[in-house]
């Protein structure tokens, strides 16, 4: 039995509609990833799930049995906010017992629950200390401390790594993934940052205006988007996008290229195609062989990779991951074409993927 349900939900602000006829199962014991861009409804859609937004219409159930109108403890979630909200006259021990004191739990069994959250997190040294005297990622912990020691059937996290710096963002996101691992509840993780959804999730879950675009495992959404959406926003830097120029026969030129259709198991071509290149599945070099030819205009040098920007004359430059030490330089000029089975191809007015990385786009 899946432990959370949706069927048809819907949420309206006034005549605004934020979540679209939702429906998906999430199983007990899963690392589920919402992502999307800012104003997609992820948030809404897991405050939706902790009871403090009202459902408009649709069904939530928990363990099968529809939980609409329950109140938030009934349902036995424990949210972590992008902001930690600690108190800070209170210790880091007194912080996470506080909401356990609410309910009159006795003194000894708090002690007990604060222990076991403060060795599971990491924060025996520090439960002395007040939130001034804590890092951020400290005060994280405190935070997801606070929930864990609730006892949650389902933890939601709305963005809580947003306010801290890029190193303390990758420790703290191990963190959570040893956590989710060692504790084995349901996990519901809201972010914008499509790095965070595949290094976290155990599936992913795509949200556009309200709408879930697709829901798969982090491979299953990077090789095999459903839509020119999904491909864009999965992969980073995002996939490089086409429109055809011109269509003979079996062949579409594409960004200056001429390739052919032959080889697709497409049983109707829509009339206008879209070619998405992955900057890691494009070849770069001054092969006279490579049929995209361009002015590089930035070198990003990472070190072990180099993202290059290259001009084709087209609204956007194209954008290739290549090898940190043998990057061109700006100005150079470069051909470029795109790897065996590594394109896709789109219907240009509906954004729908009409062919994956099985395809063979071969220049000619």
């Amino acid at each position: 039995m899946s432990e959370l349900e949706l069927r048809s939900l819907n949420k309206y602000f006034g005549d605004f509609q934020a979540v679209r006829d939702l429906n998906m199962k999430i199983n007990k014991g899963e690392l589920i990833v919402f992502v999307g861009p800012s104003g997609c409804g992820k948030s809404t859609l897991l405050r939706l799930i902790a009871g403090l937004e009202e459902i408009s219409s649709g069904e939530l159930l928990i363990n099968g049995e529809v939980a609409n109108t329950w109140v938030p403890v009934k349902r036995q979630v424990a949210m972590v906010f992008q902001s930690y909200a600690l108190y800070p006259n209170m210790t880091v021990a007194g912080n996470i017992a506080f909401g356990l004191q609410q309910t009159k739990m006795p003194k000894d069994e708090i002690k007990k629950l604060v222990a076991e959250a403060s060795t599971t997190l990491k924060l025996d040294e520090l439960l002395h200390r007040r939130p001034s005297q804590l890092s951020g990622g400290q005060s994280q912990r405190v935070a997801i401390g606070r929930a864990i020691v609730r006892k949650p059937r389902i933890f939601l996290f709305d963005e809580p790594l947003s306010n801290l710096d890029a190193e303390l963002r990758v420790h703290m996101r191990v963190e959570l993934i040893a956590l989710h691992r060692r504790i084995k509840k349901t996990m519901i993780y809201v972010t914008h940052d499509q790095v965070e959804a595949m290094t976290m999730a155990d599936r992913i879950v795509v949200l556009n205006a309200g709408n879930i675009e697709q829901v798969g495992t982090p491979l299953e959404l990077y090789n095999s988007p459903t839509n020119e959406f999904v491909a864009g926003f999965i992969g980073s830097p995002k996939m490089n996008f086409f429109e055809e120029t011109h269509r003979e026969g079996d062949y579409i030129s594409v960004a200056g290229g001429r390739f052919s259709l032959t080889d697709l198991d497409i049983v109707t071509l829509p009339p206008r195609l879209k070619v998405g290149i992955r900057p890691e599945s494009i070849e770069v070099g001054s092969s006279v062989a490579l049929p995209i030819k361009g002015k590089v205009e930035l070198v990003e040098r990472l070190g072990a990779e180099s993202f290059i920007y290259v001009n084709i004359g087209a609204a956007s430059p194209i954008v290739a991951r290549v090898s940190g030490q043998k990057a061109p330089n700006a100005g150079d000029t470069v051909g470029m074409g795109a790897k065996d089975g590594l394109t896709y191809l789109f219907d240009a007015t509906t954004g729908s993927c009409v062919s994956g990385i099985s395809t063979k786009l071969n220049e000619t």
